[in-house]
């Protein structure tokens, strides 16, 4: 079964301070979490209806990012670096 998760094409890697905002029919307690997980600012679940929308794009936008998410595109960075230089 395909739940989107293959889609999320990580666009930290290009700009570590882009917002991004998730959304899936799946629960966020369920396949919504590892998509979390891959780097989404926020999540709403589907359906969803424009005041809905309109508030958690707010939330999104307007939130600051935790230490949390540096460190770990610090931590992806270095290890891709490693791993292109034991290829080498």
């Amino acid at each position: 079964m395909n739940t989107g998760i293959t889609y999320i094409a990580y666009p930290e890697k290009i700009n570590p301070d882009i917002k991004v905002l998730l959304s899936s029919g799946y629960s966020i307690n369920g396949a919504a979490t590892e998509m979390m997980e891959r780097g989404g600012n926020g999540f709403i679940q589907k359906p969803f209806n424009m005041k809905g929308l309109a508030q958690k794009t707010r939330e999104v936008l307007y939130e600051e990012r935790p230490l949390k998410h540096y460190l770990l595109h610090f931590l992806r960075q270095m290890l891709e670096q490693y791993q292109t230089d034991r290829s080498h």
